[in-house]
């Protein structure tokens, strides 16, 4: 969650529909709607746009009630096993992880793309403070 805790804009929206956004709960009960239902929260229609903001509560509220403790930490490699089936996976902070099988979900980090005819304009490259930066670079889109 920390790519929409983090990168997306003040005030922007899901493109995908509430019923594209079900995290898939293990048990009836984890939906977006139900979420809404418990926080006494009008249900959003398919019509409706889905802030990023509700997304991320919905998001925690699925981690605590599904997942537990989650610790916050990069991947820096994924190798084969060096004996058994499976993987190594090493963290950023050094420590390395076995498991017998992966889920990659990469997030939205790096969403960036700056066609070359813009990239003229700004030959620092993009960011924040560049002549032509892009949305992903800044968080409160009001200015």
């Amino acid at each position: 969650m920390g790519s929409w805790r983090h990168a997306m804009a003040t005030g922007m929206f899901l493109k995908s529909t509430p019923d594209a956004t079900d995290l898939s709960a293990p048990e009836p009960g984890g939906r977006p709607s139900d979420f809404r239902r418990l926080h006494g929260e009008s249900e959003l229609t398919e019509l409706t746009p889905i802030p990023c903001d509700v997304f991320v509560r919905y998001g925690q509220w699925f981690q605590k009630r599904y997942v537990g403790d989650v610790e916050p930490a990069r991947v820096a490699s994924v190798d084969r096993g060096p004996s058994a089936p499976g993987f190594v996976v090493g963290l950023d902070d050094g420590r390395q992880l076995t498991a017998a099988a992966l889920v990659v979900a990469t997030g939205l980090n790096g969403p960036a793309y700056m066609p070359k005819e813009l990239l003229r304009l700004a030959p620092e490259g993009a960011g924040a403070g560049a002549l032509v930066p892009h949305t992903s670079h800044h968080s409160d889109l009001s200015r």
